[in-house]
């Protein structure tokens, strides 16, 4: 078996998540604001390369609820981006009514 099919597995898109997860929380999260160790941080782009790798690799075409959620979540952010005011408080106009 090639790599890159056990890559695009179900067991092989699982386990580089839960990688690329572990490694952001031990390689990020260390306790030392503004240090960034360059073993960590290789640790955490190594295994998001291969989770990324593996989802391109399984062609699996995303669910139209999955896209409509995400036009929705770029909605939002650029509307929130919008209503921010130069100071860096949220126009009035803007309240909660936009999330309904």
């Amino acid at each position: 078996m090639r790599i890159i099919d056990a890559l695009a597995s179900v067991a092989g898109r699982i386990s580089t998540g839960s990688a690329m997860g572990v490694a952001i929380a031990v390689g990020l999260w260390n306790g030392h604001e503004g240090d960034i160790d360059p073993v960590r941080l290789g640790a955490v782009v190594s295994t998001t390369l291969a989770w990324l790798a593996a989802e391109v690799a399984s062609g699996r075409k995303p669910r139209d609820h999955d896209i409509d959620l995400f036009k929705r979540i770029v909605e939002l952010t650029l509307t929130s981006a919008e209503c921010l005011k130069a100071d860096g408080h949220e126009s009035p106009k803007c309240g909660l009514s936009r999330l309904a």
